[in-house]
């Protein structure tokens, strides 16, 4: 007996918490529409600017003595600086290779700096994923899903933004130690995937008619804007800004959940406490919140006074004595 209310106590506890860790519509909609969309597009936006200025800066600015002109050649001088250094210390073998991990490298700190939208955003995260379950969800959701999800800070945001890059440096050498076959020579995957193509690309765009009438200035690698350059910077900023993406929403997720436990259950409301937990830290059957009683019982007034039983009985006899008068009175008027 006693082991089939266990078993059935503990199954519905697993029910209980199963339900409590499924994620809501509103939910997985922000996600996508913060993450996949607001997030990845603004940094991907922001990196092929200041990746191609890092690249083409000079050739943008031209003679200009304006602001803009002198930003991007302090863009591209710092990319070559890097490719400088690089080089010196061997650390890059040939200048090719020097320009893709001077890409990597600025890309990186540049879209870090653009990721940190995603702290304040996720302030947001409840109030949008309540108003869109509200909206099109057909099925109520229990609270405790929005009190679940992680509460992410800066800490786990620039952790998993660390965390991302040392993917993105283990994918990119691995693309770069794989060779494929172009013509009679071996490129590398880096090459073949993102600087050919784009280059291809590019060259093709600017080869337009209409392009060469209307934009003679972008129909040449001599122009204000290299469109072979452009698209070369656009299809590796495409594929690893993605990926820094992912990485930073999977990860940074993961740190707040490892590290942020104590914090999001401060936040829950008590009938949402988990069990076993009180307000001194204290382990008990069940969520209690203790109340401090005050020692010094002489300040202490009585809540109520409380009549002995005869009392009590001598007051009703009163009131009964007093009633029966009144009557009286009124029976002889």
């Amino acid at each position: 007996m006693e082991t089939a209310a266990s078993t059935n106590a503990s199954s519905s506890e697993e029910a209980a918490a199963k339900k409590k860790t499924e994620r809501s519509l509103g939910q997985w909609a922000f996600d996508t529409i913060i993450y996949g969309g607001i997030i990845n597009t603004t940094v991907f936006i922001a990196s092929i600017a200041a990746t191609y200025l890092t690249s083409y800066g000079r050739q943008f600015a031209g003679e200009s003595k304006s602001l803009v002109a002198s930003f991007a050649r302090f863009m591209n001088g710092r990319g070559e600086y890097l490719d400088k250094k690089l080089l010196e210390k061997g650390w890059a073998k040939t200048p090719a290779a020097a320009e893709d991990m001077r890409m990597v490298a600025f890309s990186f700190l540049d879209g870090t700096v653009v990721s940190m939208l995603a702290k304040p955003l996720e302030a947001l995260r409840n109030p949008i994923a309540r108003f869109v379950d509200k909206k099109f969800s057909d099925k109520p959701v229990d609270e405790a899903t929005y009190h679940n999800e992680p509460k992410q800070s800066w800490g786990s945001i620039f952790g998993g933004r660390l965390v991302t890059f040392a993917a993105v440096i283990t994918t990119y050498f691995g693309l770069r130690s794989l060779h494929v076959k172009s013509g009679d020579s071996f490129k590398n995957m880096n090459e073949a995937l993102f600087a050919d193509p784009g280059k291809k690309l590019g060259q093709k765009l600017a080869g337009i008619s209409w392009v060469k009438d209307n934009f003679p200035n972008l129909s040449n690698e001599k122009s204000i804007i290299n469109l072979p350059g452009l698209f070369r910077v656009g299809l590796f900023e495409a594929f690893y800004t993605t990926l820094c993406t992912l990485g930073l929403y999977s990860v940074s997720r993961g740190l707040a959940r490892l590290f942020g436990k104590e914090s999001r259950e401060s936040l829950m409301p008590p009938a949402l406490a988990p069990q076993g937990v009180t307000a001194s830290g204290e382990s008990r059957g069940e969520a209690m919140l203790e109340v401090p009683v005050q020692k010094d019982t002489k300040s202490v007034e009585p809540l109520a006074t409380v009549d002995k039983p005869q009392t009590r009985v001598h007051n009703i006899m009163q009131t009964d004595r007093q009633v029966t008068v009144t009557q009286s009175q009124l029976s002889g008027v």
